[in-house]
């Protein structure tokens, strides 16, 4: 019963996902392509040629609070459940076996970011750089900007009120030396700006 309703809520999650990402000021795409490594070249230099999905799974009305300062936002639940069942719909693609739906725990949680995932952040429809969603039991490493959950589960019930905290980090587990640090764009700083004044 728990799968048949993660599978609905999926479905209803991709249907009425309809923004267009040129009109939000700020949006992040997951890419369209397979989840598993080694994934396409995610630098400054390749942006152009990378394939986010649309429409994007987060923009302007997920966003409860953003930090460009400090590299934090917090979305609403219902964003939170929209990111983790898209993460796992795209896996599957690479993932055959995987079940229509992501594993549901007794407690009725399931994983908010079930498996690493590549996106783009996108400012006004433009894209100004590519990182990956991570969890802090992730095995593999990343040089580039990761989005970090501060919650590792979500609930099947989980009320469109409640609100989940990420930090996007530079690196995982740890900042390499010389990485250039795209998090400080003056674009982002600006739409964040603009979006915290229509928020108010």
């Amino acid at each position: 019963m728990k799968t048949f309703v993660i599978t609905l809520l999926l479905a209803v999650c991709c249907a009425v996902r309809g923004d267009d990402t040129s009109t939000n000021l700020i949006a992040i795409c997951l890419l369209d392509r397979p989840l598993a490594q080694p994934w396409p070249k995610l630098d400054a230099a390749n942006l152009k040629n990378l394939k986010p999905v649309s429409p994007p799974v987060l923009v302007d009305s997920d966003f409860v609070a953003f930090d460009s300062t400090n590299h934090t936002f917090v979305i609403t639940g219902a964003a939170a459940k929209r990111l983790s069942l898209t993460i796992w719909s795209l896996a599957k693609k690479d993932a055959p076996g995987w079940s229509a739906a992501p594993y549901v725990h007794h407690t009725g949680d399931f994983e908010l970011i079930p498996v690493p995932a590549p996106f783009v952040l996108q400012v006004r429809g433009e894209p100004i750089y590519a990182g990956a969603f991570y969890t802090s039991v992730s095995s593999s490493g990343f040089s580039g900007p990761v989005i970090m959950a501060e919650e590792m589960f979500i609930s099947t019930n989980v009320p469109t009120s409640a609100k989940f905290s990420f930090s996007i980090q530079l690196g995982y587990p740890g900042t390499l030396p010389g990485t250039p640090d795209p998090r400080n764009d003056n674009r982002i700083v600006s739409a964040v700006q603009t979006l915290l004044a229509k928020k108010k």
